[in-house]
């Protein structure tokens, strides 16, 4: 199959799957806001990000070594999966053996318990749900948001309607729907077949390690850059305004599901192009739709951005709306800062993705304590947006020699960024009903400039068809 139709194929596949369940979420918003005061949402949020935060770390990052030697082949996949295992077994019993130490952690001691069976959930479900993406099982990868989301809900609304769990109910819900998805897809992909004693392999266990020791401080620098104001918020003011910053955050899901759901498909992708002559072309048209699409996903969020808070989160959290637009332009150039560090990933060049991420989160970490005392919530999310820049930044001219990717519409990727960036600023200045014409104007325009490149290199058979 051509390599552009499979690419848009794979990311279809992935869309439907997280686009229904993302929706689901978005849904749940009224209810959550509604269930669960300012500070009770601040701290399932800080745990939650905790857990994501121990997840790559003690577990090396493992799931990012399966993807990329299952798909080079070298190696049998029921050795790779089993040595897999091996490091997801080792980091729960570590978590186990500190469990006292978070148990003394103030927003974690009355959940010790939970959050190390969460800890184990997540860590096997992201190794079946990896899997089934690298052995291509799309469909079920598909099904399993689905299966996944459903599930969450309705525990949801069986421990926090019902029974009034508040905390306790939604940590619950988490770990129930992580087992059950979990699940489903180590049925469907037989994973049972992949684990054998007799397939470990240790010096393959060595080389997977490290591949993936980079990548363990770049996912918590990436961590720093997209959750340590978290921590930050909590520590300068308190949960409340966490509260306020996470649900500001889930609308930036509008366009990170986007980005997420054409990353699942990227990354095979960019993998398997990386040693064609042709790469860099290929890299450079994918990017530059990339960019239009973001920056016009960004400017419809931005135009109904009141509306959405208006109609899905309760009045206890309607000052959400204030950050949002930042957050969401941070979300975009987070974007094209992973887009281009999967040109590390696929030349096996791990550490460069180390050393920018290093950079950025130590701009980020310092911003962060200089604008939070003095602005507030919105020294997190403008430290959020500079950070992520910088690396965007930073990570192009540093992947130069890997990949030439170029800016093939620069005239007109000032204008959308321009555009773009005037319509968040001067909704923070005109909040009479004169403003949705202002945004409605912006947006046409971004749209029309949007859709003039998106659709010529479909027609000049750039992306559709090559």
């Amino acid at each position: 199959m051509d390599k552009y139709k499979r690419l848009i194929n794979n990311s279809i596949v992935y869309a439907i799957g997280n686009f229904g369940s993302k929706i689901i979420t978005f849904l749940m918003l009224p209810f959550y806001t509604h269930m669960l005061t300012r500070e009770e949402f601040g701290q399932v949020d800080i745990i939650i990000t905790t857990i994501t935060l121990l997840v790559p770390i003690f577990t090396v990052n493992i799931v990012q070594a399966l993807i990329r030697f299952v798909l080079d082949n070298t190696k049998s996949t029921s050795t790779v999966v089993s040595n897999s295992l091996f490091f997801i077994l080792i980091g729960a019993a570590l978590v186990f053996a500190l469990s006292p130490l978070f148990s003394m952690v103030g927003f974690i001691s009355d959940y010790s318990l939970i959050f190390f069976l969460l800890f184990i959930a997540k860590s096997f479900h992201g190794l079946v749900k990896e899997l089934a993406r690298s052995l291509n099982k799309s469909k079920i990868y598909m099904f399993s948001d689905y299966m996944y989301m459903i599930s969450f809900v309705v525990f949801n609304i069986i421990f926090l309607y019902i029974f009034e769990f508040d905390v306790q109910g939604y940590l619950l819900s988490l770990l129930l729907a992580l087992i059950i998805d979990s699940i489903f897809i180590a049925l469907k992909i037989k994973f049972y077949s992949f684990i054998s004693v007799k397939s470990l392999d240790f010096n393959l266990t060595k080389e997977m390690f490290m591949y993936s020791l980079p990548l363990i401080p770049t996912a918590v620098m990436w961590w720093i850059m997209t959750i340590f104001d978290r921590y930050m918020l909590t520590y300068f003011i308190d949960l409340s305004a966490n509260g306020l910053y996470a649900v500001a955050n889930k609308f930036s899901i509008i366009i990170s599901t986007f980005y997420i759901v054409f990353l699942k498909a990227w990354q095979i992708s960019a993998i398997e192009e990386y040693k064609t002559d042709s790469k860099d072309e290929y890299y450079t048209n994918i990017f530059n739709v990339l960019f239009f699409s973001c920056f016009l996903l960004g400017s419809i969020y931005v135009t109904f951005n009141k509306l959405l808070f208006a109609t899905f989160v309760s009045d206890e959290f309607f000052d959400a709306w204030l950050y949002a637009p930042i957050l969401v332009a941070s979300v975009i150039f987070s974007s094209f800062a992973s887009f281009i560090g999967t040109n590390y990933v696929a030349a096996k060049k791990t550490k460069g993705a180390l050393v920018t991420s290093i950079y950025s989160a130590i701009v980020n970490v310092l911003l962060n304590f200089v604008m939070i005392p003095i602005i507030g919530i919105y020294g997190a999310a403008l430290s959020t947006l500079i950070s992520f820049l910088i690396l965007f930044i930073i990570r192009y001219f540093d992947t130069k020699d890997l990949v030439e990717i170029q800016f093939k519409y620069k005239f007109e990727m000032i204008i959308v960024l321009f555009l773009f960036s005037f319509q968040i600023i001067i909704n923070y200045f005109i909040q009479d009903q004169s403003i949705w014409y202002i945004n409605l104007v912006f947006l046409s325009l971004v749209i029309l400039v949007c859709f003039r490149h998106i659709f010529s290199m479909s027609g000049r058979k750039l992306v559709f068809n090559r």
